[in-house]
Order: C-alpha cells, then sequence, then structure tokens
C-alpha cells in the first residue's frame, strides 16, 4: 500500500479542526486531509454550544446556524442568583455549524475523510479506516 501524501493531516472534525483545515487551505496549503470519525456532523451534541459574538471577526456564521443571541449569563448556585455577567454571543446549531464549515472546507479542496478512524498516529502520519478498508496518510504537519 503506497502511502497518500498531504502537506497537512488533521486528526478531528470539531470545530477546531474544520477551522484549522479552512485556515490551512486558504494559507495556501496545496494539500489538506481532515479525518473524522463521527457519522454526522456535529453529533452527539456535547455542550450548550455558546460562542461569543466575535467568533464572527474568524467565521462567518450562516444565519440557519444561530440558533439564539445571548446577551449575557446569570449564575446560580441553590436557586439564587450570585452573579450577572454581560457576554454577548449565539447559541448555535452544533451540527449545522460544523457541515457549514465542513462545506467551505470541501470547497476549498480539504480531502474530509468521514467517517473515518485513524489509529497507530505517528511523526509521519497515521494508519486510517473508511469503510472496512486501511489507508496510510503521511504529512509534512499533524494537527490533532
Amino acid at each position: 500500500m503506497k502511502p497518500r501524501q498531504y502537506d497537512i493531516l488533521i486528526l478531528g472534525g470539531g470545530p477546531a479542526g474544520l477551522s484549522a483545515a479552512i485556515a490551512a487551505a486558504e494559507s495556501g496549503a496545496t494539500s489538506v486531509a481532515l479525518v473524522e470519525r463521527k457519522n454526522r456532523w456535529g453529533w452527539p451534541i456535547q455542550c450548550a454550544e455558546l460562542v461569543p459574538k466575535l467568533i464572527g471577526e474568524t467565521v462567518t456564521l450562516e444565519r440557519d446556524a444561530i440558533v439564539h443571541s445571548v446577551e449575557g449569563l446569570r449564575f446560580y448556585l441553590e436557586d439564587e442568583q450570585i452573579c450577572c455577567l454581560r457576554a454577548p454571543g449565539y447559541v448555535l446549531d452544533r451540527s449545522r455549524f460544523e457541515t457549514m464549515l465542513a462545506d467551505r472546507a470541501a470547497r476549498l479542496g480539504v480531502s474530509l475523510w468521514q467517517p473515518a478512524n485513524a489509529y497507530a498516529i505517528s511523526g509521519q502520519g497515521a494508519l486510517v479506516i473508511q469503510h472496512g478498508c486501511q489507508y496510510e496518510l503521511e504529512a509534512k504537519v499533524i494537527i490533532g
């Protein structure tokens, strides 16, 4: 099996991995691969999906990805409000947000390996299983 060669290999397709793939492609990397084990972008939901409004300076958000706008946070301890914090931001639909990022990465030429499982990771790359087949991916840079 001849290894597939990439400039950059990214392991993990959450918002950080997808953003890294987009940044790499936009910065001139000629071959970028991203390996994501989940079948569906953004699932299962892992947090409250609250992001600061400043995210808009880094990522273009589609309106479909925004569930609610938030102006602040209230903190409670045993039914008593103990703090109120101004924190403008958004609650996102994680699946739509990640799908939006994945679509953008694909349009930029990123090779999306999904669903795929990376194992036997080394300084040169990783062995990846996708649909029952094993592949060897090598890269100059690995982000995980």
